[in-house]
């Protein structure tokens, strides 16, 4: 699985941490902020990254922190926003979907 979003120190280089998106490394900064504070995270930054080594930032230091306190947190819950309607089933088959209303009993 593919990690496009990274952790890194900006004074070293190093490596701090890869997340599937950008919520997951913002948890990660918030955490670190409840526990220490945001003084640790001065010189930190994020960065999207590309399957052939390209990296752009995308917030360092200061902004990082301003990024984090702006994004609301918690998992995304993937391309279903809303539950599925009651009395409705779904059943696909070879790529087409069908809806049909269930029997109440």
């Amino acid at each position: 699985m593919r990690n496009p979003y990274e952790l890194r120190s900006v004074e070293s280089s190093d490596l701090i941490g890869t997340y599937s998106d950008l919520q997951s490394a913002l948890d990660v900064v918030r955490e670190e902020m409840a526990a220490h504070g945001d003084r640790r995270l001065q010189s930190v930054a994020v960065a999207k990254t590309s399957l052939r080594g390209g990296i752009w930032p995308i917030a360092i230091g200061p902004d990082l922190v301003a990024l984090a306190l702006s994004e609301p947190s918690g998992k995304c819950r993937g391309r279903r926003t809303h539950p599925r309607r009651a009395g409705v089933a779904v059943t696909a088959s070879r790529g087409r979907v069908a809806r049909r209303a269930k029997a109440v009993v």
